[in-house]
């Protein structure tokens, strides 16, 4: 269990011990009684009911109709005998629930570290009672509602009225208590904890009787909780027997339970007067057990089936456990003790209508055990039901739902009705799911439907009657919403008379239009006369069309459908006028250039218009007169035409169109004039070095045309062309200088006899970086020695003057980046190179020219291989060194002298260092000595020399 210095006091075994030292009270043995059977029916609740178990509760009570309610931590858990979960009342508000208390009327009191909480059968919230005297750890609620509750380990019992105020106490439980109970008979039972006895006091507080015994003569041992039934029976808890006794009203012990299997401590206690008693241990899990005292039937519910109509045979059915020996059944009807029944069935007669009847089962045991135990269940008795499906809606228009105009009728299958059946019928429509029937809504069988119904779904009200029957109102409704139809209605074109070029419209032509009744499909067509059909133009099924010239000369036509909602939708077709010509959409623009010369080629320049492909006829004129034969699209003004003012009027037709008349802009027509084709530069993105030409094209000019060039920079500001010296002809090359500036060119055309002509132009971009010319950058070796000394050499035309060449050289382990870093015209191979590659960054840079860069490398540097001893002459045991150059870094050696043999691997450059011996015992003479290099298992690296060896 919790040790209550959780709870913020002593723990309950040290205050057990001190109040058993202060307890003297005489001890008051019980009477003798013969015990009931105590049987463990099992956990609570059951595994059956899916509800998990409720561990460690402080209290427990059972309801007024047998349910179990259990203080779970700060929470009253409330469930039905079979281990259904009703419902969780928070209490958190008072703490940790220590005590549950339920009225007869269900209302519910918890006791906890804050005081008490009241609440209503159905867990609401009514009330809190603060308490001044610390946790409380159980109550007793009066009939007349005066509240007795016990402190923490309490010597006293405080009396409260029904609001919670403190009305009295006395003395009680010198060696504290837990628990107090309210009996029959309006006595209190008080546990003595630290005394191991049970006291029973008067509301007042006498003393009435101690009991200090359980079976056998057994002494209590820290009694706990207590609990009493309606039958005077009395459960109490012992915490320190981890069991319970129970007394009957006499004070005999009815059972003793000892040491139960599972148990440590009993906190907890329920009885009810059918001998369930449910006991919650505080320090084991699962911690609700329930147990039963001698054989009783448990409650039970009959239940009746069967309609309960005259003339139906009604059935009870009940179980129990243990199973009855048998069951008896009394029926009974309401207004009379006649007993109508004793079997498990009755069927009720005409004259029961209206009244209930009440069946009173009793399950019997074998020589009365176990006792008799009864429950009584009752029905209420109707008359027959006469049939709904007597009645049906039928439509005139049977093929279709009910439309404006149709008659709907309640037909009656008189078959199915008792003789006498009489009723009415009245129409409506149906709303939020029910029949809404006017109140000045005829009785007829028939109804007529209108517009005014349309979207509705119609339904009849049939209201019957009949003698020894129930009275039938049914509702029927028609098979689908009704719809309306049209009293006129069409769509017709805003002109009848359109012509090429119009959009017309289709618009509605309804009568009586309904809410929402719209256009809803449009076909335009050709109307066909010989087939006297409408013929559909391909996509045109917009409300609006606009008239094309492939409709010239027919007549339009148009099919639509109109609809509105919950309508039948109306398809029409109308037919237009003949289609005649429009107006050009667009009439085209007509320009003359800037002036007209005498012998020069004025053309009319015709722009726009629609249709595009309209034909075009000319007719130019001289001060608005025409000149006669000048009817094509170019003229050339004789010498007479100067001074005059020339335009040209172009006239367009197409099919379909009226004709359209634009005339053109008026010039004065000036002297003769050089005229040659204007120059373009010969690049649109000038480069420094790149020559950039503008030449001029007098192939057609008179005789002695020459052409003149001034080359310049274009000033933005100033809108000029500064002169650059010297650039006089029709070609320029751009300098660094001019790197980002705009070149221009002030070109001008002169030819005896003709006004001189003169333009400047300017590029459109300006001058950018040069490219230099193709280079190739080449190093003196790609496979360098060690001592060796590499260059780069530039292969390449002729270098912009200011070119500059940089070399950044480099070197890397093989495989890795290479990233040059120091800046030299030539490197030196050197021996920490082996195993790495060179590099080298070249970069060439001329002035206003885009910079050149590669990058080039050599293969890994490798040192030749070789190998040598540090002395030819070698004495005894003398040591000499073997040094060998050429392997791969890292590799794996074996030197070989005579029988001895010395392995390792290279350094980083590939290179050896190794001091040797000749062992003891060789004769003077030359010996040969072995380098091998190993890549796994194959040699891959051989050299060999010669020594002479020299005996001691």
């Amino acid at each position: 269990m919790d040790s209550p210095s959780s709870r913020g006091t002593r723990p309950l075994s040290f205050l057990a011990a001190f109040l058993v030292a202060l307890a003297g009270l005489v001890a008051i043995a019980t009477p003798a009684h013969a015990a009931d059977e105590v049987t463990h029916v099992g956990v609570f609740p059951p595994a059956s009911s899916g509800t998990p178990t409720v561990d460690r509760s402080w209290a427990l009570d059972i309801g007024p109709n047998g349910d179990l309610f259990v203080a779970d931590g700060a929470a009253i858990r409330q469930f039905t005998p079979a281990g259904e979960l009703v419902r969780s009342v928070d209490a958190r508000e008072i703490g940790a629930v220590y005590g549950v208390e339920v009225t007869g009327d269900g209302t519910i009191y918890a006791a906890g570290g804050a005081g008490i909480a009241k609440f209503r059968a159905d867990g609401t919230h009514v009330a809190t009672f603060p308490s001044n005297w610390g946790p409380t750890t159980d109550l007793a609620v009066a009939p007349d509602g005066s509240i007795y509750v016990m402190a923490w380990g309490g010597r006293e019992v405080r009396k409260l009225d029904a609001a919670g105020a403190l009305v009295s106490q006395f003395s009680a439980a010198p060696g504290g208590s837990y628990g107090l109970a309210l009996d029959r008979d309006g006595f209190l039972w008080v546990p003595d904890f630290g005394g191991h006895e049970l006291r029973k006091y008067t509301q007042d507080g006498v003393p009435v009787a101690t009991i200090t015994e359980s079976a056998d003569g057994r002494r209590l041992s820290y009694p706990f909780k207590v609990d009493t039934t309606v039958n005077g029976d009395v459960a109490l808890g012992e915490y320190g027997a981890a069991g319970f006794t129970v007394y009957a009203a006499d004070g005999s012990v009815r059972a003793s339970l000892v040491r139960a299997p599972g148990f440590s401590n009993v906190f907890g206690i329920a009885i009810d007067d059918d001998g369930r008693i449910f006991v919650s241990d505080q320090n084991n899990a699962p911690g609700i057990h329930q147990f039963s005292l001698g054989p009783v039937f448990a409650a039970f519910t009959p239940q009746i089936t069967g309609s309960g109509r005259v003339g139906d045979e009604l059935t009870v059915t009940a179980s129990t456990t243990p199973e009855p020996a048998s069951w008896t059944y009394a029926w009974t009807v309401a207004g009379s003790d006649e007993i109508r029944s004793t079997a498990a069935t009755f069927t009720p007669i005409a004259a029961d209508r209206g009244r209930t009847a009440t069946v009173t089962v009793t399950a019997k045991g074998t020589d009365g055990e176990p006792a008799d135990r009864r429950a009584t269940a009752t029905k209420a008795i109707t008359g027959r039901l006469m049939e709904p499906s007597a009645f049906t809606i039928t439509d005139s228009t049977p093929d279709s739902g009910p439309t404006r105009l149709d008659l709907l009728t309640v037909t009656v299958d008189e078959a199915l009705l008792p003789r006498d059946a009489a009723g009415s019928v009245r129409w409506g429509r149906i709303a939020n799911e029910e029949c809404v029937v006017p109140e000045d809504a005829p009785d007829s069988r028939t109804y007529r439907v209108t517009n005014a119904d349309a979207g509705a779904t119609l339904c009849a009200v049939v209201s019957f009657a009949a003698a020894g029957h129930e009275d039938l109102t049914t509702t029927l409704s028609a098979a689908s919403p009704a719809r309306g139809s049209f009293v006129s209605a069409g769509v017709v074109m805003d002109d009848e008379w359109p012509v090429v070029g119009q959009t017309v419209e289709a618009v509605l032509a309804v009568e009586e239009e309904p809410a929402g009744t719209q256009i809803k499909a449009v076909q335009w067509g050709r109307y066909d006369r010989t087939a006297d059909e409408c013929v559909a133009i391909e996509g045109a099924t917009e409300r609006t069309y606009t008239v094309e010239v492939s409709d010239f000369a027919t007549s339009l036509c148009l099919t639509a459908t109109v609809g509105a909602p919950h309508y039948d939708d109306v398809t029409g077709t109308m037919i237009a006028g003949q289609v005649a010509a429009g107006v050009f959409p667009q009439a085209p623009t007509v320009t003359l250039g800037d002036w007209a010369q005498v012998g020069q080629e004025s053309r009319a320049d015709v722009s726009g218009g629609d249709p595009a492909d309209a034909d075009r006829a000319y007719q130019w004129s001289l001060d608005g007169e025409p000149i006669d034969g000048a009817t094509q699209a170019t003229y050339t003004p004789k010498g007479g035409d100067r001074g005059k003012s020339l335009s040209v009027t172009v006239t367009s037709t197409s099919r379909g169109y009226v004709a359209d008349e634009t005339t053109s802009n008026a010039v004065e027509v000036a002297s003769g004039r050089l005229s040659v084709p204007e120059p373009a530069f010969s690049t649109d993105r000038p480069a420094v070095g790149t020559p950039v030409s503008l030449p001029l094209d007098l192939t057609d000019a008179p005789e002695g045309a020459a052409g003149h060039w001034q080359w310049g920079l274009w000033d933005d500001e100033a809108e000029t062309c500064v002169a650059t010296d010297g650039a006089t002809t029709d070609t320029v090359t751009p300098t660094p200088d001019q790197l980002g500036e705009v070149l221009c060119a002030v070109v001008g055309v002169t030819a005896p006899g003709y006004g001189s002509l003169e333009a400047t132009f300017v590029a459109e971009t300006s001058v950018t970086r040069g490219t230099l010319p193709t280079i190739r950058a080449v190093l003196s070796s790609t496979t360098p020695k060690v001592g060796s000394t590499l260059t780069v050499a530039l292969l390449a035309g002729a270098l912009p003057a200011g070119t500059t060449t940089t070399v950044t050289w480099g070197q890397a382990v093989a495989g890795a980046d290479c990233r040059p870093a120091k800046a030299a015209g030539a490197y030196r191979v050197t021996a920490d190179t082996v195993g790495r590659t060179v590099c080298a960054l070249v970069t060439v840079s001329a002035p206003g020219h885009t910079e050149f860069s590669t990058v080039l490398k050599t293969a890994v540097v490798k040192e030749a291989a070789k190998v040598a001893p540090s002395r030819k002459v070698v004495r005894g045991t003398d040591a000499f060194a073997v040094r060998a150059q050429g392997l791969a870094p890292g590799q794996r050696y074996r030197i070989s002298i005579r029988h001895r043999m010395f392995t390792g691997t290279a350094d980083s450059h590939g290179r050896v260092v190794r001091t040797v011996r000749y062992g003891k015992g060789l004769k003077s003479g030359k010996r040969t000595v072995i380098v091998r290099g190993f890549t796994g298992t194959k040699v891959t690296y051989t050299k060999r020399f010669t020594i002479t060896y020299r005996a001691r």
